[in-house]
């Protein structure tokens, strides 16, 4: 990540944020349980973020999704 430019920098800084809350949510069995849809949501936002800090268009997406 170029940290000097803005735009990957708040990719990155939005990634770091949803990374720390599905931690956050996953950390109990009972938490996984209680905010399953929440966990999916933002499992499905890290997806796309990574994608646009690769530049994936929508073919090498539904590559790497399988």
């Amino acid at each position: 990540i170029d940290f000097g430019n803005k735009k990957a920098r708040a990719l990155h800084d939005q990634l770091i944020k949803l990374a720390k809350e599905i931690i956050k949510l996953n950390k109990t069995p009972e938490l996984r349980h209680r905010y399953s849809a929440d966990i999916v949501v933002i499992d499905r936002e890290i997806d796309e973020l990574v994608y646009r800090l690769y530049g994936l268009n929508e073919a090498e997406k539904k590559e790497v999704e399988g």
